[in-house]
């Protein structure tokens, strides 16, 4: 972890007792709204990260060519409003094969509760 992912993590947490141990509703939401701001730039700053030839993301957004946002644990391409949960083991760039994709899931039966519209690719 670097050095400012670290540091950021240490206020985070200064924060959170701050809100935890504040009283007035007001102060709560101020801190509340600091403590996501901060949030939100460590996983931009961790999405940016690079280590050797792994490219961790939080989005499909932080990677490029024909690569998606891969999440490790629940072995998943993200779609792209979709975002890492961080779960054990994050989200790295993976290379991404559009048709396969489209036929692996052009295979699969549609889930009980979608219409046949709602499961056609596009």
């Amino acid at each position: 972890m670097s050095a400012d992912i670290k540091k950021m993590e240490g206020k985070y947490m200064e924060m959170k007792q701050q809100w935890t141990d504040e009283g007035d509703a007001g102060k709560k939401e101020g801190l509340m709204k600091k403590m996501n701001d901060l949030e939100m730039n460590a996983y931009k700053m961790m999405g940016e990260c690079r280590k050797g030839d792994i490219t961790y993301c939080q989005k499909n957004e932080n990677c490029g060519g024909q690569t998606k946002c891969f999440e490790i644990a629940k072995d998943y391409f993200m779609e792209d409003a979709d975002e890492c949960n961080n779960f054990k083991g994050g989200c790295v760039c993976h290379k991404f094969d559009a048709e396969k994709d489209k036929k692996e899931k052009e295979g699969m039966p549609r889930p009980p509760g979608f219409t046949d519209d709602e499961w056609t690719l596009v």
